[in-house]
């Protein structure tokens, strides 16, 4: 879990991808990501949401690897944003991000 952290604040996305199987698909709710494409994915990103902060929320170690619930806050296009959701570092086949999305003031 700290290496998760770590990328994030570090804003290492290609050191995200390799935290992940090489197999995985990342689930976002706009298209899936294959794990080569993560890093691109990663900067685009934080490009756009440079005051970008993830913390984890509550963790689980399982029978094949953690679950990490996290919430990621800053602003994005001038508004504050908040995302929750969880992941599964490592995982097998897919990594989530797929979780209902609260924001303030932000058309979707």
């Amino acid at each position: 879990m700290r290496g998760w952290l770590r990328v994030w604040r570090e804003r290492d996305g290609q050191a995200y991808a390799e935290l992940l199987h090489e197999d995985c698909v990342f689930d976002n709710p706009i298209a899936p990501i294959p794990r080569a494409e993560l890093p691109r994915f990663v900067d685009s990103l934080l490009a756009v949401w440079p005051d970008h902060r993830i913390e984890a929320t509550r963790w689980a170690v399982t029978d094949d690897g953690v679950l990490i619930e996290w919430v990621a806050t800053g602003t994005l296009a001038g508004s504050p944003i908040e995302l929750r959701g969880a992941a599964r570092p490592g995982e097998l086949v897919r990594s989530t991000s797929r979780e209902p999305m609260r924001t303030s003031s932000i058309a979707v």
